[in-house]
């Protein structure tokens, strides 16, 4: 797509606003059974931060950090919006009293199994690689404690876990 927008008379205006409009969000659309590694999401956003560049007549050594900038360009990185995708989307499983609760609750002890682990993988900062692909979870669980994110969980269904006991403990 980047390759297509290069030759079309647009403004980099035009061209942040069909990457951050358009293209975000079908890649976050496929990105509800996938995960795509770090290297994968810059090999992607690469190509169309060179394109948003030569569209605002901005050497390619211009600094990346003026892209994404709020106060100028204000692009989306792809990385940190499929973290914050699949965290929340984990989140929301975690926290569904229905059935899609009940079947991630089931894939968590089946992951916890499988590693041989007597603590919850999704409260341990240790990350469990495997082949990517191999289990939807494992792979969003890998991408948030690479930033530190972790998820506790309740002993019991009918608990509330306040955030004053949390930040207590």
């Amino acid at each position: 797509m980047a390759n297509i927008l290069k030759g079309k008379p647009i403004t980099d205006k035009q061209a942040i606003y069909i990457f951050n409009a358009v293209v975000i969000p079908m890649l976050e659309y496929s990105l509800n059974d996938m995960t795509l590694s770090e290297k994968e999401c810059l090999k992607i956003t690469t190509k169309f931060i060179s394109m948003i560049k030569n569209k605002a007549l901005l050497p390619i050594t211009a600094p990346n950090a003026l892209i994404y900038a709020k106060e100028a360009y204000d692009v989306c990185h792809l990385w940190d919006r499929q973290l914050q995708m699949q965290s929340n989307n984990l989140f929301n499983r975690l926290n569904d009293k229905g059935m899609l609760g009940c079947s991630t609750q089931v894939r968590l002890q089946h992951l916890q199994n499988s590693f041989w682990s007597e603590q919850s993988i999704t409260e341990s900062l240790f990350i469990m690689k495997t082949k990517r692909g191999w289990s939807l979870i494992n792979d969003i669980l890998v991408i948030c404690k690479t930033h530190d994110l972790t998820f506790k969980l309740s002993k019991n269904l009918n608990d509330n876990l306040l955030i004053k006991w949390v930040i207590s403990q």
